[in-house]
C-alpha cells in the first residue's frame, strides 16, 4: 500500500498481538548547499568508548624471528597462520559500561558566520536527527541554563531539534547535546541541518551530516525485520601469489572445511563500489560458484553485494577478480538475493592475472590455485 493509505486492523480476544509494519524509500544522493556568510558543522560520535581491538585492521604479513640474530631470516606467513594468529591475539576489552548508555551517541553543533554581514535579530537552527534517534532533553535544557549560554531556548518536533541563538558569533562556537537510539535503522542515511535568520529565512546555509563510520551502535546491517551488527575485526585482503607463498600445506582447503567450515565460496569480478553509510558495498558478478548452503539461486553471471564496515581499510578494485569464501549473511538485497558481510573470519584472495601465471616463479602457485579451485567446485569438504 502506499503512504497515506488508512490501515485497519479488527482484533478479538484477550491475548496480545504485535502488528509490525516495514517501510523502505530510495534516497538520492545529498549534497551540501553552498553557504556564503553562515557557516555550520554537525559532528556525530559514540557516547561509548569501544576497544580499538574491534577495528584494528592488521598490515603486518611477517613473523619476526624470536631472536637477535641478524642472520635468522624472516619467514613468511601463510594466510592460514595469519588466520590462526589473529584469533589467537587477546582481545583488549572496553571497561563495561552501562546498558542505557550502549545506545547513546553526542552531537556537537558548531556555528559561526564570516564577513561583516550580521543578522536581523535571532538565528534558528533545525536540526534533523539520524533515523531512530530522540534528543536527550536533559541535556537540551542545559544548554539553555549555562552562564555563557548560546542557545536562549529549544523545541523538539518528531526528528527535528530546534536551537534558538540570540546571536551568531564571528569565531566558531559548539554545542552539544545527547541522542539516544530508539528503533535500529539499517544503513542510516546522511540528515541534514540548517541555520537561518528568524527574521530573513532566506538567509541560510543547509548541509547534510553522516553518521560514525566507527559506531557498533549504526553498524547494523537489516533488510525486511531481519538486521545483522557487522561487529569484530577487519577483513583482510590476501595476495599470495604477490608474496611467493605456496599451498604445500593445503591452506585454503584447511581454511575452507577445517578453521571452520564455510558455507559459500564463489570467486567474483568486483563491478563497482560504493558508500552506503557505516559500510563500504562492493558489487560484484559471480565468475565461479564453488559452495553454497543457503544461497541456492547462485550461478554464473548473478550479482551478489558484498559489505564491509567503512571504517575497514579493505578495498577490493573495480574489474578485478577475487575469491571470496565465507558465512552466509543474514540479510538481502532489495531484489532478495543474499548479501555477504566481509568480516576478519572471511577469506579473500586477488585472483592473479593471465600475465602473472605464465611468468615462471608463479606457474607452481597458479597450478595449485587452479586446484584447489577444481577439487572444491567439485568435491567440497570431505570431513
Amino acid at each position: 500500500f502506499s503512504l497515506g493509505s488508512t490501515i485497519s486492523v479488527k482484533v478479538e480476544g484477550n491475548s496480545k498481538g504485535t502488528l509490525k509494519i516495514l517501510r523502505t524509500y530510495n534516497v538520492l544522493d545529498m549534497k551540501n548547499t553552498t553557504c556564503q556568510d553562515l557557516q555550520i558543522e554537525v559532528k556525530v560520535t559514540d557516547a561509548v568508548e569501544y576497544a580499538w581491538s574491534a577495528y584494528e585492521d592488521y598490515e603486518d604479513d611477517y613473523n619476526m624471528p624470536a631472536t637477535d640474530d641478524p642472520s635468522v631470516p624472516l619467514q613468511p606467513v601463510t594466510p592460514l597462520q595469519l588466520f590462526e594468529g589473529r584469533r589467537s591475539r587477546r582481545r583488549r576489552e572496553a571497561p563495561k559500561v552501562a546498558e542505557e548508555r550502549e545506545s547513546r551517541v553526542h552531537y556537537t553543533v558548531c556555528i559561526w558566520r564570516n564577513g561583516k554581514l550580521g543578522l536581523s535579530g535571532m538565528a534558528i537552527e533545525d536540526i534533523t536527527l539520524l533515523s531512530g534517534f530522540h534528543a536527550l532533553r536533559a541535556d537540551l535544557e542545559k544548554l539553555t541554563s549555562l552562564s555563557d549560554r548560546y542557545v536562549s531556548h529549544f523545541e523538539t518536533d518528531g526528528p527535528h531539534v530546534l536551537l534558538y541563538f540570540d546571536s551568531v558569533p564571528t569565531t566558531r562556537e559548539c554545542v552539544g547535546f545527547g541522542a539516544s537510539q530508539e528503533v535500529v535503522v539499517g544503513l542510516v542515511q546522511p540528515a541534514s541541518t540548517v541555520l537561518y535568520d528568524y527574521y530573513s529565512p532566506d538567509h541560510k546555509c543547509s548541509v547534510f551530516y553522516a553518521a560514525p563510520t566507527k559506531s557498533q551502535l549504526l553498524a547494523t546491517l537489516c533488510s525486511g525485520d531481519v538486521c545483522q551488527c557487522a561487529e569484530g575485526k577487519c577483513p583482510r585482503l590476501l595476495r599470495s601469489l604477490e608474496r611467493r607463498v605456496e599451498d604445500k600445506d593445503g591452506y585454503r582447503m584447511r581454511f575452507a572445511c577445517y578453521y571452520h567450515q564455510v558455507e559459500y565460496g564463489f570467486t567474483v569480478k568486483v563491478l563497482r563500489e560504493d558508500g552506503r553509510a557505516a559500510f563500504r558495498l562492493f558489487e560484484s558478478k559471480i565468475t565461479q560458484v564453488l559452495h553454497f548452503r543457503t544461497d541456492t539461486m547462485a550461478s554464473i553471471g548473478q550479482t551478489r553485494n558484498f559489505l564491509s564496515r567503512a571504517s575497514c581499510r579493505l578495498r577490493l578494485e573495480p574489474n578485478k577478480e577475487y575469491l571470496i569464501m565465507g558465512m552466509d549473511g543474514e540479510t538481502s538485497d532489495n531484489k532478495g538475493d543474499p548479501q555477504y558481510l566481509l568480516d576478519s573470519n572471511t577469506w579473500i584472495e586477488e585472483m592473479p592475472s593471465e600475465q602473472m601465471c605464465k611468468s615462471t616463479r608463479h606457474r607452481a602457485a597458479c597450478f595449485q590455485l587452479k586446484d584447489f579451485l577444481m577439487e572444491f567446485s567439485s568435491r567440497g569438504c570431505q570431513v
